[in-house]
């Protein structure tokens, strides 16, 4: 192949002693002959191009399975032949079970784990992501659901006193009996109720005080709104 290659730079009017690698490397993608093994022609990255065979074991025994055409980049599986995989499993497809990716990753074409677009999550199979249904964004846990808007509750105090945490319950308590009825059962019905209330309103209640240090007051006041 480097024969091939040397001699075209040099029919080209390229010196012997000024071919460099680069030279070399250029030209031998573009170098085809027929070969002791076969034809024999290079990609860019320098690869040979090649026909492959795959081969499977299958009950401790190595079958030949498929075929590798690398210049066309394409597996052409034998007749009457299946892949088993080490799972168990039979197919073409890579099980899912040999890539586990992470919330909000899915599996590529390429058995690589990427990033779902902001706004989406994984499918169920993780091999692609979609989008979240209307009105409902994706969520840190991987899922679909609604975003809750955190109401503070502030007080100058040195402690939180047992009736700010019983105020904190109560309301948390009082509006979720608006949307789940076994809070109903068990309470009774809303002290307020919300006419019309959107079902897919939500409200994370946060406490905070300033334990007698305007830093810290400060600091926690701004966290509310994060």
């Amino acid at each position: 192949s480097f024969v091939f290659a040397i001699n075209e730079l040099i029919n080209g009017g390229t010196l012997l002693d000024d071919i460099s690698g680069e030279d070399l490397f250029a030209t031998l993608s573009k170098v085809s002959f027929e070969g002791v093994s076969g034809s024999v022609s290079f990609d860019a990255n320098g690869d040979r191009f090649a026909s492959y065979h795959i081969w499977n074991v299958q009950n401790g025994i190595a079958v030949e399975a498929a075929l590798y055409a690398s210049d066309a980049d394409i597996i052409t599986l034998l007749d009457g032949v299946e892949l088993r995989w080490t799972i168990g499993t039979s197919g073409l497809t890579l099980p899912t079970a040999f890539v586990d990716c992470d919330v909000g990753f899915y599996l590529d074409s390429s058995a690589t784990c990427q990033a779902c677009p902001s706004g989406q999550v994984a499918s169920s199979d993780r091999r692609s992501c979609e989008d979240c249904p209307v009105n409902t964004v994706a969520l840190s846990d991987g899922s679909c659901g609604y975003n809750p808007l955190k109401l503070g509750m502030y007080g100058p105090v040195t402690t939180v006193t047992m009736e700010y945490v019983a105020t904190a319950i109560m309301f948390d308590l009082d509006f979720r009996k608006n949307f789940e009825p076994d809070l109903v059962e068990q309470f009774g019905p809303p002290v307020i109720a919300i006419e019309d209330l959107n079902p897919k309103l939500r409200v994370s209640l946060q406490i905070g005080d300033s334990a007698s240090q305007a830093e810290v007051g400060m600091a926690t006041a701004l966290d509310m709104f994060q």
